[in-house]
């Protein structure tokens, strides 16, 4: 086979010939030689006389090369080209193989390999470059489930050649130990390569009843901001949308719209994102999968119901103590042990109160998602109570609706007993007062009773005092003198009397004036006295009704 020269050089005695290939071993090696026309180009001694042609090839001697190349430990053994560090499923890694003298591989029957401790299943590196040189090349790519704490090759013996060759330029097939794992010049002695090639998996998924919160916990600590859209979470077949994640380690916390209920059958979903910042990585960039079905989330149930708290506060009001009459509206707030949720869609809860002959209810009206409800009574006229209370421990109760925990607990409505602690009467001392004064007719007073008779002594008329079932005040804007007239059917001039009116210690008390024309005129003669409504009421505001003249007070005059 012809081999090519490619340069010449000629020193002294020496003519040495360049060659396109390598001499192998025990090569059978010829070489001839025409001599050019040229002078300048022809091989001359001293003298001018020129090397002839040679009629024939001359044979060569070879002397074999007898030392095969080896993996040089002390060269660089086993190494690679990039930094130590963790890879994950995708990176490529090259391992780099140094031998004592530059070697040739041809990959015509096949590609050597190096193969590698990768956890679970091992991989190879495959020979990609470094032919003609000290330093081959083998490519590593992690796969999915690849698994390392420190990269190392199978054994000394992990270098094969799978029908390819690796030799000197002799034609030595190089020795293909490598050093031992972990000894000088091995692998994992150059290098400090991790791969992780394990994607994170979800090992556990919980959730407390009660609370809008599902825990989802990795197989290791995870990174990544995913969108809520990402998860799906269904509680007994209802979505129940995820409105934020966030991620700690290996714990990611999803926040749900609603809460979730004792026993109810939860699962979440799973899409991972196509943009790596939103996708769930460990440290080494692997994603947690797409889930290929819902996972099932065990939920720890809430065995406890919601009570009245009787330290937080039990049953009282906003508004000042103090006395509440006709028309003013009254909050009860009613504390609970934990936040309950009020649904009125079958109907409103209430609470019974002692208000004297007609027990009257305190309606919910809101509070809802909180521990405080509360409901309100609006006092109406004839209620009654010097310290408002509540009818009974069984006071507050659900009418069709419902108060329950977010657990769905229903809630103890227990009320603490009558002026017990926490009770509303022995939080707040509320007077309901929506009885209106009653006029007594003259009855006990010094006055003559209703159609009595008013006698004169010495010409003056005492004073009338009318007489209420309790104190009485007058209204704000009104007039004594304007709201009130005595008039009579006798009488010589206009047949109204006049009269000076005041209220003392409670009671309105009268006077007329005697010097009247029409009390003059007319002796012994029937008075009529009207107090008009509006005029006069109790401390708590009840107005008291009109008082008509003919009806409730008329007394003879006498002089």
């Amino acid at each position: 086979m012809s081999n090519a020269v490619t340069a010449v050089s000629v020193s002294g005695t020496t003519v040495t010939l360049t060659l396109t290939n390598f001499i192998e071993n025990s090569a059978t090696v010829t070489v001839g030689y025409t001599k050019s026309s040229t002078a300048s180009e022809q091989l001359q001694d001293g003298a001018g006389n020129a090397l002839a042609t040679l009629g024939s090839a001359a044979t060569v001697t070879v002397t074999n090369d007898g030392t095969a190349p080896e993996v040089n430990d002390s060269g660089g053994g086993v190494s690679s080209t990039v930094d130590d560090g963790s890879y994950s499923t995708g990176d490529v890694i090259p391992i780099t193989v140094v031998f004592s003298e530059a070697v040739y591989v041809s990959t015509a029957g096949g590609t050597p390999t190096l193969a590698l401790e990768t956890g679970t299943t091992d991989r190879t590196a495959s020979y990609v470059s470094g032919s003609g040189s000290e330093t081959l090349v083998f490519n590593y790519t992690v796969q999915s489930g690849d698994t390392s704490a420190d990269l190392a090759y199978t054994g000394t013996g992990a270098l094969v050649l799978n029908g390819g060759t690796i030799e000197d330029a002799a034609g030595n097939n190089a020795t293909l130990t490598l050093p031992a794992a972990a000894a000088e010049g091995s692998l994992s002695d150059n290098k400090a390569l991790v791969i992780d090639g394990g994607a994170p998996t979800l090992s556990a998924q919980t959730a407390n009843a009660g609370s809008k919160t599902i825990t989802l916990t990795t197989s290791e600590a995870v990174t990544g901001s995913p969108a809520a859209g990402d998860f799906t979470v269904t509680a007994n077949n209802v979505s129940n949308a995820v409105t934020a994640v966030s991620v700690s380690g290996t714990t990611v916390t999803l926040t749900l719209t609603n809460f979730i209920e004792n026993s109810a059958t939860v699962t979440v979903g799973y899409t991972k994102s196509s943009t790596a910042s939103e996708q769930l990585q460990d440290g080494a960039g692997n994603a947690l999968a797409t889930l290929g079905s819902a996972a099932t989330v065990t939920v720890t149930n809430d065995g406890t119901a919601p009570t009245v708290s009787v330290s937080g506060g039990g049953v009282s009001s906003t508004v000042d103590d103090g006395s509440y009459s006709t028309g003013d509206v009254i909050p009860i707030t009613v504390v609970f042990s934990e936040a309950v949720y009020v649904s009125t869609a079958g109907g409103t809860p209430t609470l019974a109160l002692e208000t004297g002959t007609t027990d009257r209810t305190a309606s919910y009206v809101s509070g809802s998602g909180s521990e405080t409800l509360v409901f309100n009574y609006t006092v109406q006229s004839g209620d009654t109570s010097a310290d408002l209370a509540y009818t009974g421990t069984g006071a507050l109760v659900l009418n069709s609706g419902t108060i329950e925990d977010a657990a769905g607990n229903n809630a103890t409505l227990t009320l603490p007993a009558a002026a017990a602690d926490g009770s509303l009467s022995d939080n707040k001392a509320l007077v309901i007062d929506a009885v209106s004064p009653t006029f007594l007719n003259g009855s006990g007073s010094t006055s003559p009773a209703n159609g009595g008779t008013l006698n004169a002594s010495s010409g003056v008329f005492p004073n009338i005092v009318f007489d209420f079932s309790e104190a009485i005040q007058l209204v704000d804007g009104a007039s004594l003198t304007t709201n009130i007239s005595i008039t009579t059917p006798l009488g010589a001039d206009d047949k109204s009397i006049s009269f000076d009116a005041e209220i003392i210690d409670g009671n309105l008390v009268i006077n007329i004036d005697e010097t009247d024309a029409d009390v003059v005129g007319a002796r012994n003669q029937q008075i009529y006295i009207n107090v008009a409504a509006n005029t006069l009421e109790d401390a708590a505001g009840n107005n008291v009704i009109e008082i008509v003249g003919v009806d409730s007070y008329a007394v003879l005059i006498s002089i």
